[in-house]
């Protein structure tokens, strides 16, 4: 569990962003394609950006291994009902 000083103010499109670009060579050697439906103007979470960024590649990695043959990754962020939700 993080602590109170690992904690810093995050943009999740821009982390989403960032770490599908990272990621974008593993993502076409294994035939996936990515669509992207980010909210640009959502406000920053407050997180530690390396463990935001672990779960977020773990959640990615979990659906290309249920895609064998290829297929769509779909990764959507908005605001519902005063919460900040990412769909994987």
């Amino acid at each position: 569990m993080p602590n109170d000083g690992d904690l810093q103010p995050i943009s999740l499109g821009a982390e989403i962003r960032e770490i599908l670009a990272l990621q974008s060579a593993y993502y076409e050697r294994h035939r996936i394609r990515i669509q992207q439906e980010l909210t640009l103007d959502l406000p920053c979470i407050l997180a530690d950006a390396n463990h935001l960024r672990q779960v977020v590649l773990n959640l990615c990695n979990n659906a290309i291994e249920a895609m064998p043959d290829g297929g769509t990754l779909t990764i959507r962020s908005y605001a519902r009902a005063g919460w900040l939700c990412l769909d994987i």
